[in-house]
């Protein structure tokens, strides 16, 4: 399923189908790869399932990995190591993938900012805090014009910090 987001003109691909066996690793990776030359930006949501097809297709051909958490949730931010722990391993043949990564903790402080970095060896520009905000809290879609300007100032910060690690990798 992909989707467009029309404030951002960015291309949002849900990896998780409905059902699983609809295609296999190799089809997605080959279906990804046109819409990543087709698109200017492409995301693609992995959940949590690594050895799902469209998970494992996504992260091999994915620039930059960003691995969400929240700071509400001890188990949000224990995922954030075993999601890198398990694409670190040298079966995957990603590891070098997953350290040039971006981490961002929803809920946080900005002072919390470098105990996170220290927390996941993580260089301080590559990890971002997105303070707590009602709106974004809640199930409805997100207007970009409505997120305050702080918030937006740091999606920002973080789409930059998703070019720059590209070029490192």
């Amino acid at each position: 399923v992909v989707d467009w987001h029309r404030e951002t003109g960015v291309s949002v691909i849900a990896s998780e189908a409905a059902n699983n066996s609809a295609f296999s690793r190799s089809s997605f990776i080959r279906a990804l790869d046109i819409v990543k030359k087709s698109s200017h930006a492409v995301f693609c949501d992995c959940g949590n399932g690594i050895p799902h097809p469209a998970n494992r297709g996504s992260v091999q051909l994915a620039d930059t990995l960003v691995f969400p958490g929240n700071a509400a949730s001890g188990d949000s931010l224990r995922d954030i190591t075993n999601t890198m722990k398990q694409y670190s391993d040298p079966k995957f043949k990603m590891a070098e993938k997953v350290k040039q990564g971006v981490i961002v903790i929803v809920g946080a402080k900005e002072s919390e900012r470098r105990t996170y970095a220290h927390h996941y060896d993580f260089p301080i520009e590559r990890v971002f805090t997105i303070p707590t905000n009602r709106y974004m809290a809640g199930d409805n879609i997100v207007s970009l014009s409505r997120v305050p300007l702080r918030i937006r100032v740091i999606l920002l910060e973080i789409l930059v910090a998703i070019l720059k690690a590209e070029r490192i990798s």
